[in-house]
C-alpha cells in the first residue's frame, strides 16, 4: 500500500468492494476525469451572496459582517441544506417516493428531532408561500384574460375599419341612379325669353 493510500469503506463488510484501497494519485486521477472522488463541500456551497443578504437583513445596519463570519455562514448553511435533504430524501424513499415533496422535509425535521415550533413556524410559512403562489396565479390569469379580451376588442376595430375603408373605396363604383347629383337642365331659348322679365 503506498504511503498516502486511504483506506475508503466501499461497500458492506463481506461484499468482494470491501476495504477497497484508494491513493491520492488515484482519487486526483479520479476526479481529473469527472469523478465524485475529492468533491469537497466546496462544490455544494450555497450562493455566498444569498446567505450574505439574508445574515444582513438579521442584523443591524450598524454591524458589519466580517469574511471569516460570512464563510462560516455559508459553509454552515450548506451542511444545513445538504443535512435535511439527505433525510428528506430518505423519508420520500421509505414512502415510496422519488420526489422530495414539502411533507418530506417537515417529517425529516421531526425524525432529526427539530423542535415542534420550528415544524409549526415551517408549515406557516410554507402556506403562506402557497397562498402568495395562488395570488400571482390569479394576478396572472386575469392579466391574461384582460389580454386577451383587449386583443378581441383590436382585431374587431381592426376588422371594422378595414370593412368602413372597403365600402368607402367600393361606394362610387356602385353609385345608384337616384343617388346621383342634380344637374342643371338647359332651357330651350324659346322658353328662356318667356321668362324673362320686360325690359323697361
Amino acid at each position: 500500500m503506498e504511503p498516502d493510500a486511504v483506506n475508503v469503506p466501499m461497500e458492506a463488510p463481506g461484499s468482494p468492494k470491501e476495504g477497497l484501497t484508494l491513493s491520492a494519485r488515484s482519487m486526483t486521477a479520479t476526479n481529473a476525469a469527472g469523478g465524485t472522488f475529492g468533491l469537497g463541500l466546496d462544490q455544494f456551497e450555497l450562493p455566498k451572496a444569498s446567505i450574505a443578504k439574508l445574515a444582513r437583513s438579521e442584523i443591524p445596519e450598524s454591524m458589519q459582517l466580517r469574511k471569516e463570519t460570512l464563510t462560516a455562514l455559508v459553509k454552515s448553511a450548506s451542511v444545513f441544506v445538504s443535512y435535511l435533504t439527505a433525510a428528506s430524501h430518505d423519508v420520500a424513499l421509505a414512502r415510496g417516493n422519488k420526489t422530495i415533496a414539502a411533507a418530506h422535509v417537515i417529517d425529516a425535521m421531526r425524525e432529526l428531532d427539530f423542535p415542534t415550533h420550528m415544524r409549526r413556524e415551517l408549515r406557516e410559512q410554507l402556506e403562506a408561500y402557497r397562498e402568495l403562489q395562488k395570488k400571482q396565479a390569479a394576478a396572472r390569469a386575469e392579466a391574461a384574460q384582460q389580454s386577451r379580451e383587449r386583443a378581441k376588442a383590436a382585431r374587431a376595430a381592426a376588422a371594422a375599419a378595414a370593412e368602413s375603408m372597403e365600402m368607402e373605396e367600393t361606394a362610387p363604383d356602385h353609385v345608384a341612379a337616384d343617388d346621383a347629383p342634380e344637374t342643371t337642365e338647359a332651357v330651350p331659348a324659346d322658353d328662356a325669353a318667356e321668362q324673362a322679365p320686360p325690359a323697361v
